[in-house]
């Protein structure tokens, strides 16, 4: 993406639901509160309610649109409100496919984001093995990714070799990818579901249940 165009992807996210207007030194601010949902923390749980109600404001095709804009830009602090809204309910194939863009952009959150895909995407696993054959895909997504589909592996199973290598590719990048979103996704799964692990749970009812880990 050239400087031009991120530039102008900027400024559409900017301009989506999910911002609001501060003072003139400030500029524009996201309407919840972002860092709770970088490590969900104890708050997370109450800003992904306070999203919910933000959302239910507006008709789902223009939350639908906040949520592609947002992923189409590199900040990494609206990408993590864009995993809480995806949690919430509000996936489609649209903000799947801009879901999807974004890991592969080297976000700073690819981790949060490939943990997101795990629990909302009932393709994952094929859509996963795909990007990690990609040869445009960064470490950090990668050793993600390979977390994520080694979850859904049995105990005598094993990751075809080129598979295998585009993880141990990403296992090299210093922020331990692979920690991050297993953590992250067990923190979401307590947070919203209130229990120790996966929860049994069909359907979505945003901030308190969240579908099991496929």
């Amino acid at each position: 993406m050239s400087f031009d165009e991120s530039d102008r992807a900027e400024n559409a996210a900017a301009s989506t639901l999910f911002f609001a207007e501060a003072d003139e030194h400030e500029g524009l601010e996201l309407k919840v509160g972002y860092l709770e949902f970088l490590w969900m923390q104890p708050g997370a749980a109450a800003e992904a309610d306070k999203l919910r109600t933000l959302m239910s404001d507006y008709p789902r095709e223009e939350v639908e649109r906040a949520i592609c804009l947002v992923l189409d830009a590199g900040g990494w602090r609206p990408h993590l409100v864009a995993c809480v809204a995806l949690l919430c309910g509000h996936t489609t194939p649209k903000t799947l496919w801009y879901l999807w863009r974004a890991i592969q952009a080297d976000s700073w959150v690819a981790p949060q984001l490939v943990a997101t895909a795990s629990l909302v995407d009932p393709e994952f696993a094929n859509k996963a093995e795909w990007a990690l054959l990609s040869t445009r895909l960064q470490p950090k997504a990668a050793g993600a990714l390979g977390a994520m589909l080694a979850e859904r592996l049995g105990p005598e199973d094993e990751l075809p070799e080129d598979l295998e290598q585009a993880v141990q590719r990403g296992s090299a990048h210093p922020d331990d990818a692979a920690g991050i979103a297993q953590t992250w996704k067990q923190s979401v799964l307590r947070a919203f579901n209130g229990a120790d692990g996966p929860a049994q749970v069909s359907g979505l009812d945003c901030a308190r249940r969240l579908p099991a880990s496929h």
